[in-house]
């Protein structure tokens, strides 16, 4: 079925406006969130199932108009409900959950970027509890630590679905996509290991990646 997601419009974050029309119309768009970046343009992730199922990405100069990316987020049609966000030194993380596809319980995986744009998917999940799926998630950085809601349904029954939190610490990562020499990482002093050599996230020219230690 096709859905469109709209906007409105606040000054003082309690009255909302609708505005007229919708931005983007698809089959499945939905879990909409978007981000505002330091010069001034927008990113839109939500998901849809046009040409791919799976976590999409639109981009904005205004927060009107909309011009969809191609490809999907991680390149991953099982992964959906993003919860981006943007850290203070610049790169991004986003917390999402996996579809379940039929084949178990729901789980939370976590990403990393250096723009917002180009994601790198660890390969373990954040949070996989046996019989339990994990879902819905959103991603806050309150002072100083990172907390996530989601949603906790017991049996894999989303009637019975409620609203969980935690607190996500970012350290030492095992080798993943996401943790190996020259690739994004999101934290500078977080240590990981590749091919059993030790890694070290470090700003480089601007940028944090993962460098061998030594």
């Amino acid at each position: 079925m096709k859905k469109a997601l709209f906007y409105s419009t606040s000054t003082d974050l309690i009255h909302w406006t609708t505005q007229p029309g919708p931005i983007l119309d698809d089959v499945g768009s939905g879990v909409p969130h978007v981000l505002r970046k330091p010069d001034g343009t927008f990113l839109l992730y939500y998901n849809t199932i046009t040409t791919q199922h799976g976590v999409h990405i639109a981009t904005s100069n205004d927060g009107l108009a909309w011009t969809p990316l191609s490809g999907l987020v991680a390149n991953d049609p099982e992964l959906v409900d993003p919860a981006p966000l943007m850290m203070p030194d610049g790169t991004y993380l986003m917390v999402g959950s996996t579809t379940g596809g039929g084949r178990g319980a729901q789980e939370l995986r976590i990403l990393s970027s250096p723009n917002g744009i180009d994601w790198s998917l660890r390969s373990k999940a954040l949070l996989a509890v046996p019989g339990v799926s994990v879902l819905d998630p959103s991603l806050k950085l309150i002072n100083g630590q990172l907390r996530v809601w989601f949603g906790y349904a017991p049996g894999m029954d989303h009637n019975n679905s409620k609203i969980a939190s935690g607190i996500l610490t970012l350290g030492s990562a095992p080798a993943t996509t996401s943790a190996k020499p020259g690739s994004a990482c999101t934290k500078a002093g977080a240590k990981a290991k590749f091919q059993g050599k030790a890694l070290v996230c470090k700003k480089t020219k601007g940028t944090l990646i993962w460098v061998r230690v030594g």
